[in-house]
């Protein structure tokens, strides 16, 4: 399983993250300690809601009829998470980028490839398209599949020939996108 999320500077800066009613409803209190030690709250705050949404986009194609809800995602200083919708922990590396930043979550079981990228004049269903046409690439030149450049792709599990699977998750913010592709390791040579 694996999660994506990217957050633009540019948007985020003018949301209403600094304020205690809104962080209220995303951070614990733990994380709200960790927040007011962090040399740059503003990078901080942001990188605990991308892995929580990143989290929950891992978990929610295995959760019907779910809803994020930040505060159900605990983020660790060990660079884990913890979901109290499954129970289940997972890792998580954030990276930091002039504009934008990406958290990727997965299972420590997992091969993984992603990539961020700046997606110039384009509106948000353009983006959007952008992001999975990225993604379909990176699954025929990277993992060998081919897929339709008109089939649809969404984040979650992708079945695969011989009953084996991947899993895809997808982000996109203000004009940048991401996508992140993981294969359990077991299955890297069957």
């Amino acid at each position: 399983m694996i999660g994506i999320d990217l957050v633009a500077y540019e948007q985020a800066s003018s949301s209403r993250w600094a304020e205690s009613r809104f962080q209220e409803k995303v951070l614990n209190d733990s994380e709200k300690e960790l927040l007011h030690q962090a040399p740059s709250t503003f990078h901080q705050f942001w990188e605990f809601w991308s892995v929580k949404e990143a989290a929950f986009k891992s978990e929610s194609h295995t959760i019907p009829n779910t809803h994020f809800h930040p505060k159900k995602y605990t983020c660790l200083p060990n660079n884990q998470v913890i979901s109290s919708v499954t129970g289940r922990t997972f890792n998580y590396k954030t990276d930091y980028s002039s504009d934008y930043l990406t958290s990727i979550v997965t299972s420590s079981d997992c091969e993984t490839t992603s990539r961020s990228f700046e997606i110039h004049n384009s509106t948000p269903p353009e983006i959007s398209k952008s992001v999975r046409h990225a993604t379909k690439d990176e699954l025929r030149n990277h993992w060998g599949l081919e897929l339709e450049m008109n089939q649809p792709l969404q984040y979650g599990q992708l079945d695969l020939a011989q009953g084996k699977c991947c899993f895809v998750s997808m982000s996109h913010h203000g004009s940048y996108g991401a996508f992140a592709i993981a294969r359990k390791k077991d299955l890297l040579h069957a």
